[in-house]
């Protein structure tokens, strides 16, 4: 043969080739836009983009590829608008691409939302990131546990965290449309019609919430860490992919360890407050869940995230006049982790962590803090022990206005208490819930009268 024939041989086999290839990719792409949008949903395409894209048709991989290398450039510029359009087509052209959905709501909540200084305009984008992955691209992507502990994330960090100084606007709108969906805290008002729609709107299944509070809770469902926790079991749930198993455990005992540290949420959706306290009750829950993943995972941070709660606990008890409760913890934090130099007591612990905690800015362990001592000074005053109330009310001022005397203005927004009155207001309604029998009660239904009148403990905030 000569080489004529042998060129013309082998550019026919190569055009068979590519043709088989092509016909190959054009079926399966076919096969995923079965379950994509499509190129009609790439809307605000320019008529050259929708060009290039008819033209390459099966080969759409090219220009998902030019379209990520375009905004990975953007990103190093900043332009984080542009990147949210490029992001979007990408993820039309391939669903199938989930660390862009993740990107791209990462790039709505967090650098989109900044750049607004209106917490209005802030929650919007954080809502559409929620959206974006909740909506989107968990429907296309049902079995992708990553997408699940992408959307819990932005349910812990950026609205349950105080990264953001619009925080506390974030917390109080999640509170406000759960309130609303759900009537109340749980899930125990969702039925029928009520039911559907809620799980239509928020892609949660109020079946699985009330196992959920039977085992973990029950929790209060207009707080971010209760989704959290949902979204971190859905991940266990679809994916048993050991990163998204480690990534997934960390949420829950988190999770956990939020609600038990501001599980009780107090809010009026007429005037938009919002107070959130300890929910001790919680704690034997959040303990298991913290063995069930050490007993998952031998990873050294879960253990020194064990050790840190445990020791939180104990003072949270403490305050809350959980004594033996307390005394009991601190000896297995011992048991368990010792140290040198560890306090044999667990009072002398306790008062060395309300010190470590107040210098390291610590504001919702503070905030605990500071209500124990004040519902001991309730617990004191309806017990007939009025110095020692006077006493336990004193320090409980002292620690509020140590944590905030040295705040930024800006580290107020992030790290700063709430109002020393809420604080009073919450500790005295659950001293009056707690009280042990009528002469108590009656002691404190006495001492609310002489509050008013501007002779109770709170009477003289001029001194601690």
């Amino acid at each position: 043969m000569n080489e004529r024939l042998q060129a013309f041989a082998l550019a026919a086999i190569l055009a068979a080739c590519l043709a088989g290839a092509g016909r190959l990719d054009m079926d399966m792409a076919r096969a995923r836009d079965a379950r994509r949008p499509g190129i009609g949903a790439l809307k605000g395409a320019s008529p050259g983009f929708m060009l290039a894209v008819t033209a390459l048709g099966g080969f759409r991989g090219v220009l998902v590829d030019l379209l990520w290398s375009r905004a990975v450039d953007l990103q190093d510029r900043g332009a984080y608008f542009e990147i949210a359009q490029l992001a979007d087509w990408i993820t039309k052209l391939e669903p199938d691409l989930t660390g862009v959905w993740a990107f791209h709501a990462w790039n709505m909540a967090y650098n989109i939302g900044y750049t607004f200084p209106d917490p209005r305009d802030r929650w919007r984008w954080v809502k559409n990131g929620i959206s974006l992955l909740r909506d989107e691209g968990l429907e296309v992507n049902p079995a992708d546990g990553g997408l699940c502990l992408e959307l819990g994330w932005l349910y812990q960090h950026k609205i349950g965290g105080i990264f953001d100084t619009a925080h506390p606007y974030f917390k109080a709108q999640l509170a406000a449309e759960m309130d609303s969906a759900l009537g109340g805290p749980g899930p125990s008002r969702l039925e029928g019609r009520r039911e559907a729609e809620f799980s239509a709107r928020f892609k949660m299944d109020p079946a699985e919430m009330r196992r959920i509070d039977l085992k973990y809770g029950p929790l209060d469902w207009r707080l971010p860490e209760s989704h959290a926790l949902y979204w971190a079991l859905q991940a266990l749930a679809r994916n048993a992919k050991s990163a998204t198993t480690l990534s997934a455990n960390r949420m829950l005992y988190q999770s956990m360890a939020e609600a038990f540290r501001n599980g009780r949420l107090e809010f009026n959706p007429d005037t938009g407050e919002y107070a959130t306290r300890p929910n001790i009750e919680l704690l034997p829950k959040a303990l298991r869940v913290f063995e069930e993943a050490l007993g998952a995972s031998g990873d050294r941070s879960f253990r020194e995230a064990h050790a840190s709660f445990l020791g939180e606990a104990v003072m949270i008890l403490f305050t809350f006049n959980r004594r033996e409760a307390a005394r009991e913890l601190y000896g297995r934090l011992l048991d368990r982790y010792p140290w040198p130099g560890a306090p044999a007591a667990a009072e002398e612990y306790i008062y060395q962590s309300i010190v470590r905690s107040l210098r390291q800015e610590q504001g919702s362990t503070t905030a605990a803090i500071v209500e124990g001592f004040l519902f001991q000074a309730f617990v004191q005053f309806a017990e007939g022990e009025e110095e020692r109330a006077a006493g336990f009310h004193a320090i409980g001022k002292l620690l509020w206005r140590q944590h905030m005397k040295d705040l930024s203005e800006e580290l107020v927004q992030t790290s700063g208490l709430p109002p020393i009155e809420n604080l009073r207001r919450t500790a005295f309604e659950r001293a009056l819930r707690e009280a042990r029998g009528e002469a108590q009660r009656a002691r404190l239904e006495a001492y609310a009268e002489l509050a008013a009148d501007g002779a109770g403990l709170d009477g003289n905030d001029d001194e601690p």
